[in-house]
């Protein structure tokens, strides 16, 4: 089962620091030893985002996010777990979660015809 764990925090004042990257990479490598590692990318500041939405037939663009509030989604992994136990187990050892919030959320998957 893949699940995506989009990953909710303060938007940082920098890039991180070459600690933050260490354990990130640690996190990777600890993952990986009961997950498959499917997708992950951080995301640009809250800065370069553009909302759209269509309202009476128009396309509106709003600069930044839709969400106004202080954590903002900076990024997220993607990992094809056994189950949701072990899915819980690698959120838990995201480094981030002491400092921000995530979800823990299966992929739907769509076939052709349904």
């Amino acid at each position: 089962m893949k699940y995506v764990f989009p990953l909710y925090m303060d938007e940082p004042d920098g890039p991180p620091s070459d600690n933050e990257m260490k354990r990130w990479m640690d996190f990777q490598e600890d993952a990986a030893k009961v997950a498959a590692h499917v997708a992950g990318e951080a995301l640009q500041p809250v800065a370069t985002a553009t909302t759209i939405s269509m309202r009476a037939g128009e396309i509106i663009t709003t600069d930044g996010p839709y969400a106004d509030t202080k954590e903002h989604l900076g990024g997220f992994y993607i990992y094809d777990c056994k189950d949701l136990d072990v899915a819980l187990e690698i959120a838990a050892k995201m480094p981030m979660v002491v400092e921000g919030r995530l979800d823990v959320r299966e992929l739907r998957v769509f076939q052709a015809g349904n």
